[in-house]
């Protein structure tokens, strides 16, 4: 839900209408990869083209430094 958002990329966070599977850490451990490797990532809730789920955007550096 677009109340979620904020919070999806805070380790240990599970939404309230989620079954309790996973530790809610996936999220938060792929944005401090991401953000690492000089990227960004963002979630979009409900996706525009069809108005349901989450859609979730990385972008990554052609040329970063930490990658070398």
């Amino acid at each position: 839900p677009t109340e979620d958002l904020p919070k999806v990329f805070d380790g240990f966070y599970k939404g309230l209408d989620m079954e309790k599977r996973g530790a809610g850490l996936g999220l938060s451990i792929s944005k401090k990869i991401i953000e690492g490797h000089g990227g960004k990532i963002s979630a979009t809730s409900p996706t525009p083209d069809t108005g349901k789920g989450t859609r979730f955007t990385f972008i990554l550096p052609k040329n970063s430094k930490q990658a070398e």
